[in-house]
């Protein structure tokens, strides 16, 4: 089965990584693996032993900007059947076109088609279990996709993703309609293919991940705790990634220049003093300045709390216990106001009282 939050892993962080915190599952994103790496088994790649999610890679690197006709969509196909004939997934995505939400409808059709005609191509001809991937945002479209992945597969596959929603989520706090969007699309998809597993790509991180599981999301995955983690940021349960110190300094030339940080980002006294408490690998050896000073550092916290917070997640969905993730996910943000309209929607949705 393909359930839970599977963090991405790059190959160039994997040793500090995986010799640091315990994982059963992660995701190898194919767009940051050189052609020498994608003719091997991706298990001896990575040098891990657990399941291995590999995906198309074409969004995070946006190389699907780049396919604007039928042929270059069909070069990067067979490319990508014969990567992974090589590397041996566990689970792997079918080479999907994600579309924007405001995109002209003629082109978000052709793009959907073209996702669902790949996984056709792909399933044909590769043993690993795939993931068709597709771009929807409204029940009409999504009742559209049924329609033609009916017509041009002939059955519903096991393992269907959903992509296109991480700008949306980038921007749900200047307009929580963009976020109800993604709430409304991922419940009305669990109705619409109520019999397979539902993958939503790049909505793993912790204040995402249990409003998505709530609303009947099977999976997701996650990568940005590493640019969070480059920019000096720090996650806690429970809040927005911050920074630990106001002011921060940065050498530049021969000289250190010192930065004022945003107040709004910046952790408070009671926030500190969870972080304090915090049990993962960095901070039971260290101080929160070796947090703040060391990347590597950064890195590992960041992964253990997003680890944590998703175990939490998937345990109270393996009870299949809404109230009790409702609950759950209410008092995590319970001091979060830009979250608080989202998680009276998905209760709405989901109708518990």
């Amino acid at each position: 089965m393909s359930i839970g939050m599977f963090p991405v892993i790059y190959f160039h962080r994997k040793n500090v990584i995986l010799t640091s915190l315990t994982l059963d599952k992660i995701m190898v994103s194919l767009g940051y693996l050189n052609n020498s790496q994608k003719n091997k088994d991706i298990h001896d790649v990575m040098e891990f032993k657990g399941k291995i999610f590999v995906d198309c890679g074409i969004f995070q690197r946006g190389f699907y900007k780049h396919f604007v006709n039928e042929r270059k969509v069909t070069e990067y196909l067979f490319k990508i059947i014969e990567w992974y004939k090589h590397l041996k997934p566990d689970i792997a995505s079918a080479l999907d076109i994600p579309s924007e939400k405001s995109i002209n409808k003629e082109v978000k059709v052709s793009k959907l088609r073209w996702s669902i005609e790949n996984y056709k191509v792909m399933s044909e001809v590769i043993d690993t279990p795939l993931y068709l991937g597709v771009s929807v945002f409204s029940l009409n479209e999504i009742k559209l996709a049924r329609k033609l992945i009916q017509n041009i597969v002939g059955n519903i596959p096991k393992y269907i993703a959903l992509g296109g929603l991480v700008p949306l989520m980038r921007q749900f706090e200047k307009n929580v309609k963009l976020g109800k969007i993604i709430l409304r699309t991922i419940f009305e998809f669990c109705k619409v293919f109520p019999h397979s597993y539902l993958h939503i790509y790049g909505l793993g991180n912790h204040i995402w991940y249990p409003l998505i599981r709530l609303v009947g999301a099977t999976s997701s995955d996650y990568a940005s705790y590493v640019l969070i983690s480059a920019k000096g940021k720090v996650i806690l349960p429970g809040t927005p990634p911050k920074y630990i110190f106001n002011i921060t300094r940065i050498k530049k030339g021969n000289k250190l220049v010192y930065y004022r940080r945003p107040k709004d980002q910046i952790f408070s006294k009671e926030e500190i003093k969870i972080l304090n408490n915090c049990q993962c690998p960095i901070c039971r050896k260290f101080s929160v300045k070796e947090l703040e000073n060391n990347l590597e550092n950064r890195l590992i916290h960041n992964l253990f709390v997003i680890l944590q917070e998703s175990r939490i997640v998937d345990k109270f969905c393996s009870e299949n216990n809404k109230e009790g993730l409702l609950r759950h996910i209410r008092e995590r943000f319970k001091n979060q106001r830009k979250i608080l309209p989202l998680i009276e929607y998905a209760q709405k949705l989901i109708k518990i009282r």
